[in-house]
Formats: structure tokens, C-alpha cells, sequence
């Protein structure tokens, strides 16, 4: 058995002790953390109908200590929440409702308590912010936003400015997805220039972050018809494209044809078929199938 089963059929053995003493003699606190504890574990180890047991029951014992105007550590409050949210993947708005929860009491998170030193804040408000826009509560995920930005600025850590630029990305697709795209594409302009910076200095730790800043502004700006900005965002997106696909690391190539289709599209539309035919051609050599066809249906002939 690796090492590291070892290890979590260890831990959970010595919180089922410690469960089953504290159900018996309490007190409720210390109840609550071994519950939070056990249901932790039992995460890690991928049981998680039993991790959800727990964590409900971690939700009761908080329920009752605040009906009795009892204090519940910030740090553990969170952390429940937060472990019984991820679990809720099939019931998205259970989810919502848990992490929405745990806005209550993110003020109370300062590095200092429970669970949660400044990495892990801002981490945990970041996931939470990314299942809120995967499952379309973009409405619920600017509080998770402000905490990790209030947690991040002013240090120019790489780590830090690396969280900063996605939280940046994130908050632009929320206000994407909420029709303010004013607001969006100033904050995918502002992950663009941080990324570019970090990236200058060798410390961008995913060059698609900052790919799809690039693709995401350059798609607003279509929509608005400012096409030689939309063609700019793309183009620049095509070029880390082609440098990944040069060190054998595009993981998606139907992206790179897309962009330099979109490119083509749009300069076919003003007349510039010299230029669409080159961003078909370097299309083509993706290996992409249809790319012959569409040039065909264009009325331009493939090599």
C-alpha cells in the first residue's frame, strides 16, 4: 500500500477514536473540528458519500452552537463549507448555497486562522470563484474575488502576482457573463499586462492563462466590431499558440484553427483575401481536418 494510504487509514482511524469519544463526552467545538477532520480525510480519500455524512453533521453542531449564540472559529466555519460545497458537484446550487455560506466569515480569515494562511485563502476564494462561473452563479462570485485580490495585492511574490492575474481573469468573465463588458474587458486588459510582465521576467507559470486573456478580449472586441483590435488579441494569442505547438505542448490544436479561421473570416469580410489565405494555410497545417474544404467553399484552393 503506498505510502500516503498508509497515512489517511492512520489519520482516519485515530479521528473515528476521537469522533466516538467526543459524541459521548463533547465539547461541541471540538466535536465539530473532528467531524470537519474526519470528513477532510475521508475526501482525500475519495469516499465521499461518507464525507458528505460527515461534514453534514459538522453543519448541524455549527447550526446549533450559533442558535445558542456560541463563537465557531472563522477557520472551521469556512473549511466546512468549503469541503461540503466541493462535494456537491452533482447538485450545483447546494454548492452555490454553501459557498455562499462561507461569505458570512471570509472577512474573519487573516492569514492567521484555522485552516487558511494567505495561500490558502486566496486559493480556496479562486476554486470556489471557478465553480460559481462553471455552474452560472456569476452573481455570487464577486465577495470570493475581493478576498483574494485583498489578500494578494501589494506583493510582488511571482506565486502572488500569478494568483492576481487569474483573479483578474476570473473577475472579467464574471462581468462578461453578467453583460458588462466594459468592465470585462478592462480586466482581461489588466491580466494581459500582468501576464506580459511575468512573462518578460520568466514567471508566468501558464502561458494559456494568458492565451485565453488574449482570446477572450479579442472576442468582446469582435462582437463590438472593432476588428483590427479583435485581429490584434488574436494574432497575439496565435503567436504563444504556435510556441507551445513548437515544444510539442499544444494540448488543443482546434483552438489554434479556430483563431486563425476567425482572423480569416474577418479579413475576408474587408476585402483582404491575401491575408485570410495566409491564416487558412498556416490553419492547414495543424493537421486539422476540414480546413481543405472550407478553403474550397471560400473559393480559394488549398496547396
Amino acid at each position: 500500500m503506498p505510502s500516503l494510504d498508509i497515512h489517511l487509514e492512520e489519520a482516519l482511524s485515530d479521528y473515528n477514536e476521537k469522533v466516538s469519544d467526543l459524541e459521548e463526552t463533547g465539547p461541541l467545538s471540538e466535536l465539530l473540528t473532528a467531524y470537519l477532520n474526519r470528513g477532510s480525510v475521508l475526501m482525500l480519500m475519495e469516499s465521499y458519500v461518507s464525507a458528505i455524512t460527515d461534514f453534514d453533521a459538522a453543519v448541524e453542531i455549527i447550526d446549533d452552537m450559533e442558535a445558542a449564540d456560541g463563537h465557531v472559529d472563522p477557520g472551521v466555519y469556512v473549511k466546512v463549507f468549503e469541503g461540503r460545497g466541493q462535494l456537491m458537484f452533482s447538485d450545483p446550487e447546494c454548492m452555490a448555497e454553501d459557498y455562499r455560506r462561507m461569505v458570512s466569515r471570509l472577512d474573519e480569515l487573516d492569514g492567521t486562522t484555522r485552516y487558511y494562511n494567505r495561500d490558502d485563502i486566496a486559493s480556496m476564494c479562486l476554486n470556489c470563484a471557478e465553480d460559481l462561473i462553471e455552474y452560472g452563479f456569476e452573481d455570487d462570485v464577486l465577495p470570493f474575488l475581493d478576498k483574494a485580490a485583498s489578500v494578494l495585492e501589494g506583493d510582488d511574490d511571482p506565486w502572488c502576482l500569478n494568483r492576481l492575474m487569474e483573479t483578474h481573469n476570473l473577475r472579467a468573465k464574471a462581468m462578461e457573463d453578467r453583460g458588462d463588458r466594459e468592465s470585462a474587458e478592462r480586466h482581461y486588459g489588466i491580466a494581459i499586462e500582468m501576464g506580459c510582465g511575468l512573462r518578460e521576467e520568466g514567471e508566468l507559470e501558464d502561458l494559456m492563462e494568458l492565451t485565453m486573456s488574449y482570446v477572450c478580449r479579442g472576442d468582446i472586441r469582435e462582437e463590438e466590431g472593432r476588428t483590427d483590435e479583435f485581429i490584434s488579441d488574436h494574432a497575439a494569442a496565435i503567436k504563444i499558440l504556435d510556441l507551445l505547438s513548437d515544444r510539442g505542448e499544444l494540448d488543443d490544436p482546434e483552438l489554434l484553427v479556430n483563431l486563425h479561421q476567425g482572423i480569416a473570416s474577418a479579413l475576408m469580410k474587408e476585402g483582404n483575401m491575401k491575408e485570410a489565405e495566409k491564416h487558412l494555410l498556416e490553419a492547414m497545417k495543424t493537421g486539422v481536418d476540414g480546413i481543405g474544404d472550407t478553403m474550397i467553399k471560400l473559393g480559394i484552393n488549398p496547396p
